[in-house]
């Protein structure tokens, strides 16, 4: 009769062990966590509290016993039913990646990344094209498309003042550079396509003028 009780005690206390751990899992600080037989891990297979994953038993290492070095710059530290748990490496330098590459945009050792992806440089994409102004993988876009330099439009140009691809614009265009214009001169007071300045009109460079002389003091030409 008294085995039978402590029986029935360890079986209580066991599934208690459980619930607790399944209520963990469902809280506020492990909302993305599931419960088998009692042991919390994450969507990735990875420890809630930092460590490695415990639920094949193995205490999450791989099946050499130790870490290895993933392809996209991490570290291998087990597998979960979902597939490998990699640990990215952080970094600022290109120096303290393995294969050479720090994304300086998610902080990390990685491969180049794919199209849609985050970067900081076009070395960090596998297209060769990081679109700075989206600061995503992205490949060479269509008039229209956000740009911060040339090389990010098919057409080659990025209109500086709009931040889109464009074609050169026409007289009372807006630019920022003389290339934006179809007649190769921006008025920089005016930040427009215009054609040289007449005595008295807006200017900031001498080139603006068709005295070939613009009065800084007044922003004048002569």
């Amino acid at each position: 009769m008294r085995m039978l009780s402590d029986a029935s005690r360890l079986l209580a206390g066991s599934a208690l062990l459980v619930s607790i751990a399944s209520a963990a899992c469902g809280g506020a600080r492990y909302s993305d966590l599931t419960c088998v037989d009692g042991v919390c891990s994450s969507s990735d297979g990875t420890d809630p509290d930092g460590g490695k994953s415990s639920h094949d038993g193995g205490g999450g290492d791989n099946t050499d016993g130790g870490v290895s070095s993933h392809p996209d710059g991490g570290v291998i530290i087990g597998e979960s039913d979902s597939g490998v748990v990699v640990v990215p490496t952080p970094c600022s330098q290109d120096k303290e990646c393995p294969d050479g590459l720090c994304n300086w945009k998610t902080k990390v050792c990685s491969a180049p990344a794919a199209d849609g992806q985050a970067c900081s440089r076009d070395q960090e994409c596998a297209g060769g094209t990081c679109n700075w102004k989206l600061s995503v993988c992205a490949q060479p876009g269509p008039n229209g498309n956000t740009c911060s330099r040339d090389q990010e439009c098919t057409g080659n140009l990025c209109n500086w003042k709009t931040s889109q691809c464009a074609d050169p614009g026409a007289l009372g265009s807006a630019c920022s550079r003389d290339p934006e214009c179809a007649n190769n001169l921006c008025n920089w007071k005016t930040n427009k396509c215009a054609d040289k300045g007449f005595s008295g009109g807006p200017c900031s460079r001498n080139q603006e003028c068709q005295s070939n002389v613009c009065i800084t003091s007044s922003s004048k030409c002569q």
